[in-house]
């Protein structure tokens, strides 16, 4: 073989390398890359300021979570390693005694069980009840086809932990065959993916510049998520950044980041006499407007754009046209998918802040070095925890070392080093032996040694277990609990003490559930401003409002988008569809939110089913008849919707309920009728109340007179006792007297509580009048 099989051709001074070919970019393509690199390394810095901003924070909470966890396999976080290690190489107990779960699930099932939900109301004048309905309607549809509660009992969960969970809120495509979107509540399983701006102080960090939401994948990954092959550090230009590569390649892999950043627009906002409000290019067009009013009336008038210009500039001086303007920095948030050194995507976030809702529990400053921290339950109990670990391992190892006294005896008495009596004798302390054997030692006087006798040891377990209580006690004041909150009776004997400790440690953790209400009531507010954003097309909707009623509705977002000023495809006029009554356009008015604690579905059905049987009462029967049908509905058994059908199919045909889409508007005579009825069934129950009333007051007159009588009687007798001077006699008027006391004490409980119960309630049985016995016969009327 030639040297020349191996060589490389010798390069020419003409030729022209392929690896050079590069396109020629033109000037906006070239503005385009420097604007792209500008937001990369932008975006780079402010990753981080964030991760070192939130450094002592993020370090912690990742303690907390291994803390929480207890034990990962045979690895304990509840044990200093140095001393886990050692104990274990010396066979000596460890034992990990993991409470720690079960107070945080105290914190965040608390949230659970609170059942809480979002409710839309009106704020100003143009806030229509009807669309507030629709739009808390619109929301619960979000909640349940997001599985909303899950994501916050996430949030829960990780602000019990450490003392920060998020939500968020996303939008993505209803499917792969439209153009739908849909709005979804998203949980963060891990809220350390979450880098935010160390700089926003809100509440609700609203202030914030910027926002990370942070993904790390394998380059294959990277590959069949993106389409794209995957970057490397090296060809990255911060490579020689170590704190950078870091950063984007970490532990090998590469990180995608959704990027939400502020950007703001300038204008001027000029406020007319009329109270209208117009930026200042749609101030020019209303001055163009005129301008082109003039020019049809005048066919010489100037209408060039410096006359246009000279006009604007005179109108906005004067006070006539123009109340005043201000200069306006609207913000505008980005979203970004980025990597390293590309933008995969760029999108308009359009709400008023980013999507991420920090669920905080307990929120702290260090004026000495600035640090921030966000506190849950696991932080302050961990010594606490550590102690209690300790005591407990103490206590079983002390036990544990009284079984296993050494046994004690004269060299040689155990067998020789490696024999079977050596072993069994090892073995001893470890396992049940059936018998163990020594060798005879004689002594200089001729009699053997005594056998070995075992050095028993009684370990003074007392103090231990007076430890182990304080660290207890310690364990759940730090976690915010006590006995009573626990289930635990206590030294206490009432059971108002016992509530009254329960209430204790429920204000001792109310901070969580006041936080948990803060952020939905946040959520609430943007999922306001994305449904407007999203629903802007004229929709029908399907939305569950009081009572869980499901009625179809037309909403569309802005006047520009009414139907009703739109001929249909045929020339006809609109129309709404068939089974929809009500259209609403949801820009209009301003709403507010709360969050309030529902009852369970159970709960509100059973009450629900309680409410309308008193109603059947009072109605008239054809209203009754028709009321049968949804009680039977909203009773609990298996097979309630089947026999609630068979009862409307009996009704008579007027009665029987048709369906939305067949079911033509209620004529307003109709209507008329049926708030007559509702009225005068709302009279009926007051005319019963008053019946009622009246009847409780008849039996109180009643048990009145009847103790006027025994009062009448009992003073006959009294006078009697006073004025009888035969002393047998007189003793067996004051037994009698002292008898009908008692019957008259019993009467006035009676009627005590005859006044206290509801007038429905039955009556306290009489109590029955004493026997009057005849007074003993004297002497004279013996013979």
């Amino acid at each position: 073989m030639a040297e020349s099989d191996i060589l490389p051709t010798p390069a020419l001074a003409n030729d022209i390398q392929v690896d050079d070919l590069k396109p020629v970019l033109t000037e906006a393509q070239k503005e385009e890359q420097d604007k792209t690199e500008r937001i990369l390394a932008l975006a780079r810095k402010r990753f981080r300021t964030s991760e070192s901003g939130y450094a002592f924070y993020r370090e912690w909470a990742r303690r907390a979570i291994l803390f929480a966890a207890g034990k990962w396999g045979d690895i304990s976080y509840q044990w200093p390693e140095g001393i886990q290690r050692e104990r274990l190489a010396d066979g000596r107990p460890c034992m990990t005694i993991n409470r720690m779960r079960g107070f945080l699930r105290m914190v965040s099932n608390g949230a659970r069980q609170a059942n809480l939900r979002i409710q839309v109301n009106p704020v100003d004048d143009d806030g229509d009840p009807k669309l507030a309905e629709v739009l808390q309607g619109e929301i619960r549809n979000i909640e349940r086809t997001s599985f909303a509660d899950r994501a916050y009992a996430k949030a829960a969960d990780k602000q019990a932990e450490i003392g920060l969970g998020f939500l968020r809120l996303i939008i993505e495509w209803a499917d792969d065959t439209t153009f739908r979107q849909r709005i979804k509540i998203k949980s963060v399983p891990n809220p350390l993916r979450v880098f935010g701006d160390p700089s926003a102080q809100e509440p609700d960090w609203s202030d914030a510049e910027f926002m990370f939401y942070v993904t790390d994948v394998d380059a294959d990954i990277y590959e069949a998520i993106t389409g794209r092959p995957a970057p490397t550090s090296i060809t990255c230009s911060f490579s020689s950044d170590a704190d950078q590569v870091g950063d984007w390649f970490p532990g090998g892999k590469l990180r995608i980041a959704n990027y939400y950043a502020v950007d703001r627009t300038q204008y001027q906002l000029i406020e007319l006499v009329s109270g209208e409000c117009l930026k200042e290019d749609d101030f020019r067009k209303m001055v163009e407007a005129a301008f082109a009013q003039l020019a049809a009336k005048n066919p010489f008038a100037d209408v060039s754009e410096q006359a246009i210009t000279q006009t604007m500039a005179a109108w906005r001086k004067d006070k006539a046209v123009v109340r005043r303007e201000r200069t306006v920095r609207k913000k505008t948030w980005i979203h970004r998918i980025i990597t390293a050194d590309t933008i995969m995507e760029e999108t308009i976030w359009p709400a008023s802040s980013h999507p991420f809702i920090p669920v905080i529990g307990e929120e702290l400053f260090n004026p000495e070095t600035g640090e921030r921290d966000f506190r849950g339950v696991t932080i302050d109990a961990m010594d606490a925890a550590k102690a209690y670990n300790v005591e407990v391992t103490g206590l079983v190892e002390d036990i544990g070392l009284g079984h296993k006294s050494p046994v004690v005896g004269y060299k040689g008495q155990f067998g020789a080093e490696g024999s079977n009596q050596r072993k069994a004798w090892e073995l001893a302390n470890k396992k049940p032996i059936s018998f163990l054997e020594v060798d005879p030692m004689p002594q200089d006087d001729g009699r053997f040694a005594p056998f070995p006798i075992r050095n028993s040891y009684s370990p003074d377990i007392g103090s231990t277990v007076m430890g182990i209580r304080q660290a207890d006690q310690d364990y759940k004041s730090t976690a915010g609990f006590h006995e009573a909150s626990l289930g635990e009776s206590g030294p206490q004997e009432s059971r108002v003490a016992i509530v009254a400790r329960q209430r204790q440690d429920e204000h001792a953790t109310s901070n969580y559930a006041d936080n948990i209400k803060f952020a939905l009531a946040v959520c609430g507010k943007q999922l306001i401003e994305l449904i407007r954003v999203v629903r802007d097309e004229p929709g029908v909707i399907r939305i569950l409002g009081d009572g869980d009623r499901a009625k179809r509705v037309m909403v569309f977002a802005g006047k520009d988008k009414d139907p009703r000023n739109f001929a249909r495809p045929d020339g006809q006029p609109f129309a709404l569809p068939k089974g929809v009554h009500e259209i609403y356009d949801l820009t209009v008015g301003e709403f507010d939110v709360e969050v309030k604690g529902v009852p369970d579905p159970g709960d509100r059905r059973e009450e629900r089913a309680k409410n309308i049987v008193e109603m059947m009462k009072v109605v008239p029967p054809p209203m009754a008849a028709v009321m049968a049908p949804m009680a039977m509905k909203s009773i609990d058994v298996s097979d309630s919707q089947e026999i609630s059908e068979r009862m409307e199919e009996a009704l008579p045909p007027e009665l029987q309920r048709k369906n939305d889409e067949d079911q033509p508007p209620i004529p307003p005579q109709v209507k008329a009728q049926m708030q007559a009825m509702q009225q005068e069934g709302k009279a009926l129950v007051e005319r019963v109340k008053e019946l009622e009333e009246t009847v409780r007051t008849k039996k109180l007159e009643l048990m009145a007179r009847h103790m006027s009588d025994r009062l009448k009687a009992w003073l006959e007798l009294t006078k009697l006792a006073v004025t009888e001077e035969n002393a047998d006699r007189r003793l067996m008027l004051t037994k009698q007297l002292e008898v009908a006391s008692r019957f008259m004490d019993a009467d006035i409980e009676r009627l005590n509580m005859a006044q206290q119960q509801p007038a429905e309630a039955p009556m306290p049985p009489d109590a029955p009048m004493p026997p009057v016995a005849a007074p003993p016969a004297g002497p004279e009327m013996m013979a």
